[in-house]
């Protein structure tokens, strides 16, 4: 290959530029100044430039599945900027190949609807305690958990079917494919259930919106792609480029709930942080947040789940709670990641001739976003059941006890004092007392 004088090759995707350019058209990347060109009259033949190969994680494209350089979720093809973040993504991406093992991950945005306040509020992490709180007013509420059961199922159908020219999953599938358009000109797809249900006398919210995208999370420090290795319930990833390691804890509850999920990731679920310290008034208003190892203040930006100490340079961790105490706002819905390995369920009903709707009333990008169509789940009535509004009609048998127990108690009391008070009277004259010399009767209670 010959560059064309007057010209230079782009480090990361090789598109010819001007010389003079500071970054590329193609990818975005940034352009080192190039050294001064021969002219053609001395250095008549030009020697060939070899072709730059991709940053440590990444392959060409067309090797694999084009990612957002700034979230990791997937880049559709057909579109200029990523159509979860929003970012410019440009016409010439590096790609994540697949995993050896098989397992993809997929990016989930959750939110809930407070039964209070009626805003959306974000929820960062998988929250399997059955209690949620709102971002916004801090109402405490009951949440069926039940819901996150039919969101990891969403999700692990997400991964799994989006993007099956990239994923080397295209497979005809009798009930179709409803996120076959994922990766071509839409990056995610959103489910959102609702309605109460009551548990023990309890209602509880199912108002929950999973948004979920196949992708890849990407090293904080340098951008390139996170490798993860799994024990029960903890992750540990590492960054191919630079090293960098996090840890994370994740419910092993949520691994019996949805079939294949085999880690989660995400700010709320890092435990290698220290919790940044409240310093709070005994009638529990917050003064300051302080580094857990210094003690100096800290600054936490709107939304930030993580801050520097200025002083120690201790990182430390903002969980949702410290932003609610801080009354600041929660922002946007953080993203966090799932680490899936086989075919959903799904998959395994399309496969068998089930019903599905057409792509377009399910995926989809933020304006066009629907509730995806699925089968109820169901429930066990002794857990899960709804209040009666009116008495249950009761037979004739069951009717006439209900009257007898009403009648024969009160009798049976006046009958029991009666008998007591005339009792202490026949003693009295028993013993010869008259009337007048009786002591005066009262009730035994």
């Amino acid at each position: 290959m010959q560059q064309i004088p007057g010209t230079v090759a782009c480090a990361r995707c090789g598109k010819a530029l001007p010389s003079l350019a500071t970054f590329c058209d193609g990818c975005g990347a940034r352009v080192a100044p190039a050294a001064a060109l021969p002219s053609m009259a001395a250095a008549p033949a030009i020697a060939a430039v070899a072709m730059p190969t991709a940053r440590a994680g990444f392959v060409a494209a067309g090797r694999g599945m084009p990612i957002c350089h700034s979230c990791g979720a997937i880049a559709p093809t057909k579109r200029s900027s990523c159509g979860t973040c929003g970012a410019a993504i440009g016409t010439s991406l590096e790609a994540v190949p697949p995993r050896a093992d098989g397992a993809y991950w997929v990016q989930v945005r959750t939110e809930l609807t407070c039964r209070q306040c009626g805003r959306r509020s974000p929820l960062d992490a998988l929250d399997l305690d059955g209690t949620v709180q709102c971002g916004h007013c801090g109402a405490a509420q009951a949440f069926d958990v039940d819901a996150w059961s039919e969101g990891l199922a969403h999700a692990h159908g997400v991964g799994d079917l989006a993007a099956p020219s990239m994923r080397g999953r295209d497979v005809a599938l009798p009930g179709g494919n409803p996120f076959a358009d994922i990766g071509d000109d839409s990056a995610h797809a959103t489910l959102e259930t609702s309605g109460m249900s009551i548990e023990n006398g309890v209602m509880k919210t199912r108002n929950l919106a999973l948004t979920a995208t196949p992708g890849q999370p990407l090293c904080t420090a340098c951008g390139c792609p996170l490798d993860v290795e799994v024990r029960v319930d903890e992750a540990t990833t590492r960054c191919v480029g630079c090293g960098d390691r996090a840890q994370y804890r994740f419910p092993v509850r949520a691994k019996n709930m949805a079939a294949g999920l085999v880690a989660a990731i995400g700010d709320d679920l890092r435990i290698d942080r220290p919790d940044a310290r409240l310093d709070a008034t005994s009638a529990g208003m917050v003064v300051a947040v302080r580094c857990p190892s210094c003690g100096a203040g800290l600054e936490v930006p709107e939304g930030a789940h993580a801050a520097r100490c200025t002083y120690c340079g201790t990182q430390c961790r903002i969980p949702s709670r410290t932003l609610l105490a801080l009354k600041k706002s929660p922002g946007a819905a953080a993203p966090w990641w799932m680490l899936f390995r086989g075919g959903s369920a799904l998959r395994e009903r399309l496969a068998h001739g089930g019903t599905s709707v057409d792509a377009d009333e399910l995926g989809g990008d933020d304006e066009d976003e629907v509730e995806e169509p699925r089968p109820r789940k169901k429930r066990k009535a002794r857990k899960h059941t709804m209040l009666p509004m009116v008495d249950v009609a009761r037979t004739p048998a069951e009717e006439a006890v209900s009257w007898a127990l009403q009648i024969v108690v009160p009798l049976s009391v006046l009958v029991l004092v009666g008998i007591t008070l005339f009792g202490n009277v026949v003693l009295g004259w028993a013993q010869g007392r008259t009337s007048k010399e009786l002591p005066a009767i009262t009730a035994p209670y």
